[in-house]
């Protein structure tokens, strides 16, 4: 019995492990690498198929943020980051962003604007997927990557 309590009891503490390193004005953070003192952005909790509230409205995120004395650049956003986050209207992206990560952006319905740094080097897969509300989008020259269906169903909103 007391087997089964210790294994029921990790099991649950692994339940309720947060998703992220850190907080800061609203946005949640992952140490990335301690040496290179960067961050990428990330979800509050577990991941919502339906509907998440960890972003709502104008999201501005950093170039750098500081956190226990140190100052850490911002350069991706993680995979899932905005997962289903319907109410996001608009994000402004650091200027040291280099990745958007898979997903990050599926599903956010109303997003209708974003802007992306030029130092952006790769978009995940169907990282802007679903993303109906996209009035417009500006992809920096000197992308590397654009991931297989990053754009999945906003073929209709494309113009050449």
């Amino acid at each position: 019995m007391r087997f089964f309590t210790t294994l029921l009891f990790a099991f649950m503490s692994a339940l309720i492990a947060k998703a992220y390193d850190f907080e800061s004005n609203g946005i949640y953070y992952n140490i990335l690498s301690s040496t290179d003192k960067t961050v990428e952005v990330t979800y509050k909790d577990e991941i919502n198929f339906y509907e998440r509230e960890d972003y709502i409205g104008d999201i501005t995120i950093p170039s750098t943020i500081d956190y226990k004395g140190k100052t850490l650049k911002v350069i991706a956003i993680g995979e899932q980051a905005f997962y289903n986050c319907n109410e996001l209207t608009s994000i402004v992206l650091g200027s040291n962003i280099e990745t958007i990560g898979d997903l990050s952006f599926y599903g956010c319905s109303s997003l209708k604007a974003i802007s992306l740094s030029g130092k952006i080097k790769s978009i995940g897969n169907s990282a802007f997927e679903k993303c109906t509300g996209l009035t417009s989008l500006n992809i920096p020259k000197n992308i590397e990557l654009i991931d297989t269906e990053a754009f999945l169903f906003l073929y209709k909103y494309c113009r050449t």
